[in-house]
């Protein structure tokens, strides 16, 4: 077994969702988050505590990003006039920015992410989010449930544009938060920051439509100096697509040079792209045609060789099952409840006597799970893989429109105990039929009702992981 955890990893779901009555215009101020008190700022140092390694000691990048941004625009200002623009819920012809404003933005930034290592180090507590793809109004609500910049400390995985309807305020917004507080909110580079990609998904015709071809060049410069990973803690591996064969050392991350694009291959490329597979056993060919699938065994190998406890990724779409589909019977209710358990029953004997690890032993996770309320690893916005080893996390809800999943953030507290928080589609937010747990019409079921989901789930399983590997 892996040596002891000097940490207590804890799950538990807080399916903390909007009330039907939180109208978009209480998204719009700072001072509506929920966290009551600021986070403390994390430390440069490294020398002092948890922080980050690797880049200029004692700099951070903001001083004199600053001084040349406020010469042209007032950040705070900035700030305030991309929140106002989300109060219509429409997309204006114009950015509410001039493009020499979005030029200061995008150098400050540059900076900034120049002057701090390729993998930074996270002491928490902070707030893990997956994918926005460009979902402004739906960033909008995720700050405002867990709180705006800086009550709460911010790690985003990736791919912030392309798809969406206003890729321009949501990098702008992301970009801006990063200047005003370099050292409570952090981006990690996603698969979408990228030239070649943007031109396909939709970034690039957006800033072609909406400012110029100019702009859209100064904000793939400032993608190509985006960190790559994070660690929070020592026990957390972040990163927005997933492992490569060729990462030994953590070294090899801090190692990249930046300014970079995307190669088409190698450590930068799979980081980015690759996916993790139930059905894969080694590195296997990825169906999304570029990077690797990984299995279980490559996922507790990597944990044991860096003494991490768990890998937090994006870069998929994660739709659970509809609660409101589970209209049961109650006899058949009954069936499958008795049917989930003795199957449980024969899965934890089949756990217990699996198979075994590179050292020789039998895997086991040393993160004690918790769950209250719902005990199913997948749900609308998040999804544990294997012995929960790795998880998923993707926070724009209703993707593209053709989804009807739920956005998630993952909360890692002070202890390290992590939980969910979960950000409802807009149309169920605003839907007022309903007055259970979940809101908007969505109540969670009886016990026996969500032993029959995890049935569907397995059976839902393979159309989903087709339909994952096809969105990212």
């Amino acid at each position: 077994r892996r040596g002891v955890c000097g940490f207590l990893f804890s799950f538990f779901l807080l399916e903390s969702t909007l009330d039907a009555n939180d109208g978009i215009a209480n998204v719009l101020s700072p001072s509506a988050g929920s966290a009551g008190s600021q986070v403390s700022p994390i430390s440069y140092d490294s020398q002092s505590g948890p922080g980050f390694s690797g880049g200029p000691p004692g700099h951070s990048g903001r001083g004199s990003a600053t001084e040349k941004l406020q010469k042209i625009v007032d950040v705070d200002d900035a700030i305030q006039r991309l929140l106002d623009a989300g109060s219509t819920g429409k997309v204006s012809k114009n950015v509410c920015l001039k493009n020499s404003e979005i030029a200061a933005i995008c150098n400050a930034a540059r900076e900034i992410f120049l002057s701090q290592p390729a993998l930074i180090e996270i002491s928490p507590p902070v707030k893990i989010v997956g994918d926005v793809h460009g979902q402004y109004t739906d960033l909008l609500r995720l700050f405002d449930m867990c709180g705006f910049p800086p009550f709460s400390n911010f790690l985003f995985l990736g791919d912030y544009v392309d798809r969406g309807k206003q890729s321009l305020e949501t990098i702008l917004l992301l970009l801006s938060y990063k200047i005003k507080y370099p050292e409570n909110f952090f981006l990690l580079r996603g698969n979408h920051e990228c030239a070649n990609v943007t031109r396909v998904y939709g970034f690039y015709d957006e800033c072609k439509r909406r400012t110029t071809i100019k702009m859209w060049k100064m904000f793939v410069d400032v993608f190509n100096t985006l960190p790559i990973a994070a660690v929070v803690a020592g026990k957390i591996f972040c990163v927005h697509g997933g492992l490569s064969p060729s990462l030994n050392s953590m070294d090899d991350i801090r190692a990249v040079e930046r300014p970079t694009d995307v190669p088409d291959f190698g450590l930068l490329n799979d980081l980015l792209w690759s996916d993790p597979s139930e059905t894969a056993t080694d590195w296997e060919d990825n169906e999304r045609g570029v990077s690797y699938c990984f299995g279980r065994t490559i996922i507790e190998d990597f944990l044991r060789r860096h003494d991490f406890d768990l890998v937090c990724r994006a870069h998929m779409v994660v739709e659970g099952t509809s609660l409101s589909l589970l209209v049961f019977e109650w006899w058949l209710a009954e069936y499958l409840f008795y049917s989930f358990v003795f199957f449980f029953f024969l899965y934890f004997c089949c756990r217990v006597c699996g198979s075994t690890g590179s050292a020789g032993q039998p895997y086991s996770c040393k993160i004690p799970i918790l769950l209250t309320g719902n005990f199913l690893d997948v749900a609308d916005g998040y999804e544990f893989f294997d012995n929960r080893s790795l998880v998923t996390v993707f926070s724009a809800p209703n993707y593209c429109g053709e989804f009807d999943n739920f956005g998630a953030v993952m909360c890692v507290g002070e202890d390290l105990l992590c939980s969910f928080e979960l950000l409802k589609p807009l149309e169920l937010a605003s839907h007022k039929g309903g007055k259970g747990p979940l809101g908007g019409g969505r109540r969670r079921p009886s016990p026996p009702m969500m032993m029959g989901m995890a049935n569907q789930q397995a059976s839902a399983a393979a159309a989903r992981e087709a339909r994952r590997a096809s969105k990212g």
